[in-house]
């Protein structure tokens, strides 16, 4: 087994006792901690290998004036800019720095998971902390962070946070010695998709199109999270081209639904230059939780209850207008070969004759909106089928077939 350096993050003044405990496991196991303290409170309560000190300057601050900083945000962002740098550096400079694992409240959980950002997919990555009772995805902002929950508060040991700090350390050790990162083998090359359960039709016959021509499709589930995770990838440069079937995250963006992958979503395909095709897939639709959960600003709008715990609001006339613009405004930027591909027969399994988003004035009014705005460079595409139709699948595939064939991502054989 080789001897691996897990870097242990924390606030040593009201996290140290818990830290050396974690650290303490990690040596049990054979393996070098790195201590570093992300406090810039009280005095540390045990010896960092790396100091608050050291953090503060690596994120262009010194200690003595984060002190004197009224705004504990802005502490945390020095701190979290610092620790970023850190981590980077490490991982730059020793083969043996292998993972991380933090522990933190509020605070230390948004400056640690923000810092991880900075590490790769497949670097191991746990953070151990009290604040995993809601909506998670600001903090893992499409990348593999394991969030683990401490159950009570870090604030001294006791019988149950014990066996979690152990089973934790337990996990970081075997991540360690053992974890992969994503690598391409020769010729794979890999297709990124977006997927709804209203869209899933389209996305499979899509999928089998892609395969029987030797490609690698990637699904993502357009929920947010899936949508930010594709991104990431995109940037990383694993992925060779874009079937962006299911954009409905850019709804949840505009209007205010928990389905957003943030504003950067559709940017990475254009930024890096690789082949794409864009369909307004579910964009009809903004995303919420259980009916319950609709805020009252929507009250008035139809409706579908799609699960339990999943509502889907229609869009407004001016909203499908405005999603027209805002897509054709992120396509215009790419400088690779890109397609808009438009269903006239409706753009999910809820929005076609006789079910109950279908509104001919509302998807007329994004496909004339996106014509508009769109640039000539862009190619749009106009079927007369319904997205879910074999007819729809094919044509986006033998779309996506020839601009790949025709980039630099892949040579045909």
């Amino acid at each position: 087994m080789r001897r691996c350096t897990i870097a242990v993050v924390a606030s040593l003044d009201t996290k140290g006792e818990e830290a050396d405990f974690v650290a303490q496991e990690i040596k049990r196991r054979g393996h070098n901690p790195l201590l570093i303290d992300t406090g810039f409170g009280g005095a540390p309560s045990v010896k960092p290998d790396i100091s608050r000190q050291e953090v503060a300057e690596a994120g262009g601050n010194t200690l003595l004036q984060l002190s004197d900083v009224a705004e504990r945000t802005q502490a945390i962002s020095v701190m979290s800019r610092g620790l970023s740098s850190i981590l980077s550096r490490l991982r730059g400079e020793r083969a043996d720095f292998r993972a991380v694992l933090a522990l933190g409240g509020s605070c230390g959980t948004a400056l640690a998971t923000e810092s991880m950002q900075v590490l790769p997919l497949g670097f191991p990555k746990i953070m151990v902390s009290t604040v995993l009772n809601a909506d998670v995805s600001h903090f893992l902002r499409g990348k593999d962070i394991i969030l683990y929950p401490s159950i009570t508060d870090i604030e001294g040991l006791n019988p149950i946070l014990t066996a979690v700090l152990r089973n934790a350390s337990l996990m970081i050790c075997s991540l360690a010695e053992s974890s992969t990162m994503p690598s391409l083998e020769n010729g794979t090359v890999t297709i990124a998709l977006t997927m709804f359960g209203i869209t899933t039709p389209c996305v499979s016959r899509v999928k089998k199109v892609l395969e029987s021509r030797g490609l690698t499709p990637l699904v993502f589930h357009a929920n947010g999270a899936g949508g930010r995770t594709m991104e990431e990838l995109i940037r990383s440069g694993l992925v060779a081209g874009v079937v962006d079937i299911t954009t409905t995250e850019l709804t949840d963006e505009l209007a205010g639904g928990i389905r957003s992958a943030g504003p950067a979503r559709l940017d990475a395909a254009a930024d890096k230059g690789i082949p794409q095709v864009v369909c307004p897939g579910a964009i009809e639709t903004i995303n919420f939780g259980a009916e319950a959960t609709v805020p009252p600003a929507f009250k008035g709008r139809l409706f579908c209850r799609h699960t339990s715990g999943a509502t889907l609001v229609k869009i407004s006339l001016n909203e499908s207008a405005e999603l027209g613009r805002i897509m054709a405004k992120k396509l215009n930027s790419s400088s690779g070969p890109t397609a808009v591909v438009i269903p006239l027969g409706g753009f999910s399994e809820y929005n076609k004759p006789g079910k109950p988003f279908y509104d001919q004035e509302s998807n007329q009014a994004f496909t004339e909106s996106l014509e508009k705005h769109l640039a000539a460079h862009i190619d749009l595409v106009k079927v007369d089928a319904h997205i879910n139709d074999s007819s729809f699948a094919r044509k986006v595939a033998e779309l996506f077939l020839r601009l790949l064939e025709n980039s630099d991502a892949y040579s045909a054989s």
